[in-house]
């Protein structure tokens, strides 16, 4: 889905390597699939739908406030499992 850096919108990629001797081959596209073209569809889907109805809930909310609901612990706990690479478009830390 084409989006621009900090949108919000949820961008995933993935790559698949094979290791022959030693060495990484060629990356190929592990989402290359037609599976993930439905996913993708369903996805923009909703995104274009969340924007359209523009900001609610748990958007509109301050940190303090989202702090009270246990997302900020749940986060950090994701935030240990995951690696984030170049832009990051969460604004909430």
């Amino acid at each position: 889905m084409p989006v621009s850096l900090n949108s919000g919108l949820p961008v995933v990629s993935g790559a698949a390597f094979a290791v022959h001797d030693g060495e990484l081959a060629v990356a190929m596209d592990a989402l290359a699939h037609p599976f993930w073209d439905q996913v993708l569809d369903t996805v923009s889907e909703k995104a274009i739908g969340m924007c359209r109805r523009g900001c609610f809930g748990a958007a509109m909310r301050s940190v303090s406030e989202l702090e009270q609901t246990g997302i900020m612990k749940k986060r950090k706990e994701l935030d240990a499992r995951f690696v984030v690479w170049g832009y990051c478009s969460a604004s909430i830390r």
